[in-house]
């Protein structure tokens, strides 16, 4: 097993178990919104922070549960009380979360993830200058997604706006499926925007809303029976999709690459804005294995060839197929 997929599975294993603290996260919110108890309004922040430590992804994911269900249980009941119980929460949760990052930059460098994708997502954050090389080919851009693979969530999402207009009245349920629209929403909205880098990570959080809804879906049916049947669709649904996603899921990086990004990782310092103009390398890895991704006016440059920069470009490394440049400030 080569080292780069034992670091991928790594991260989807980290994934996986920061999805148990998102769900715990949304459970303890909808019995804070229900029933009032303190203790869930404890175990919701403590399973939100784990989310925190856990991995970025999911704790934006139950940030956004924790936050739509307070606004949903504030709509439906209006009450002031555990809505104020819900806000405090909230934001002792995410005070935490911003203070153990300006605490520990180096261990939580993820959460520049999510600038990032703010700033592709409204298209801002581009150099205002042009590079002082011609660029060359830019990294590969993965496949938009497949078809199936919106499909499955749609259908779902669609059940679930059904859904809600019937449980409106039903505190707790009512709560669950408002949430995952607004999860299932943010996971398809990269994908339907184009924006394919994102469209693969946050398709892999379609698995939380497509599961609480198939959960409520399950919990209407009249018997036993007709439950044993709607779970085994969906469950043979989602095991369908899953493996024809596994034939995709590679390492797109030679390994010579990888083991260049690890040593250019203590060459450039924290944070500092880069440039990928490799062909070969997908923008996951630079960006996983330094721990921000590449954008903004760069200071440094990362190729796979060497560059005819003059003396705008210093080269600061030499590796096994990769190139590390200083880009020099003019004036």
């Amino acid at each position: 097993i080569s080292q780069e997929m034992v670091r991928m599975s790594s991260d989807l294993m980290k994934n996986a178990s920061g999805v148990c603290f998102l769900l715990f996260t949304a459970l303890f919110t909808c019995l804070l919104l229900t029933r009032g108890s303190r203790a869930s309004a404890i175990a919701a922040i403590a399973s939100g922070y784990l989310a925190f430590l856990t991995h970025s992804l999911d704790y934006a994911y139950a940030l956004l549960y924790m936050a739509s269900q307070g606004l949903a249980a504030y709509c439906l009941a209006r009450d002031r009380h555990r809505t104020r119980v819900w806000l405090i929460s909230l934001t002792t949760l995410i005070s935490a979360s911003l203070l153990t990052t300006l605490a520990l930059p180096q261990y939580f460098s993820d959460l520049w993830k999510g600038v990032a994708f703010l700033e592709d997502l409204l298209r801002i954050g581009r150099p205002t200058q042009p590079p002082p090389t011609p660029p060359p080919a830019a990294h590969p851009s993965p496949p938009p997604l497949p078809p199936l693979q919106l499909a499955l969530p749609l259908s779902f999402l669609v059940a679930g706006c059904l859904l809600l207009a019937e449980s409106l009245q039903r505190g707790a349920e009512a709560l669950v499926i408002s949430s995952s629209l607004a999860a299932g929403a943010l996971s398809l909205t990269p994908a339907l925007l184009g924006l394919r880098e994102w469209g693969w990570r946050f398709a892999l959080m379609d698995l939380v809303p497509v599961a609480l809804i198939a959960g409520v879906l399950v919990s209407r049916a009249g018997g036993r029976l007709a439950q044993l049947a709607i779970s085994t669709v969906i469950v043979g649904l989602v095991v369908g999709q899953a493996i024809t996603q596994a034939y995709q899921v590679r390492p797109s990086i030679p390994y010579e690459a990888y083991l260049d990004l690890l040593e250019i990782r203590h060459l450039i310092p924290l944070n500092a804005p880069y440039a990928l103009h490799c062909r070969g390398v997908s923008k996951y890895w630079p960006e996983y294995v330094l721990g921000w991704p590449p954008g903004g006016q760069p200071r440094y440059v990362i190729s796979d060839r060497p560059l005819l920069g003059g003396p705008a470009l210093r080269l600061v490394y030499r590796g096994r197929l990769l190139w590390l440049y200083e880009v020099r400030l003019r004036g």
